[in-house]
């Protein structure tokens, strides 16, 4: 868990927005969906969220859609981060769909 507050902090820190945090989703303990402002910004998040998982935690995440920058995902093997554009995460809605997983950290 301090895992997870250590990663929504430096999302927070680098301005994502509206940022959730799910659990027991699929094979996935912990699930976080963020928000960048901008395409630019999604990619820039998942990077440093890499980095960090590296660095800190000698995690070497996968990371899909760095090209499509819209949805960006980066998978850690218990935690799957999705960082959405606005309009690419009201597209995909995952937090209607896992409103009941939504969990206060």
């Amino acid at each position: 868990m301090d895992q997870i507050k250590e990663i929504i902090s430096e999302l927070s820190e680098h301005k994502a927005t509206d940022i959730k945090v799910y659990s027991d989703i699929n094979t996935y303990q912990y699930m976080i969906v963020a928000s960048g402002n901008s395409e630019r910004h999604t990619k820039a998040l998942a990077t440093i969220i890499a980095a960090m998982c590296k660095k800190q935690y000698q995690i070497i995440p996968k990371i899909e859609g760095i090209g499509m920058q819209q949805w960006v995902c980066v998978s850690m093997g218990y935690c799957l981060i999705h960082i959405f554009v606005e309009e690419a995460r009201l597209e995909f809605n995952l937090d209607e769909l896992w409103k009941d997983k939504m969990i206060d950290i």
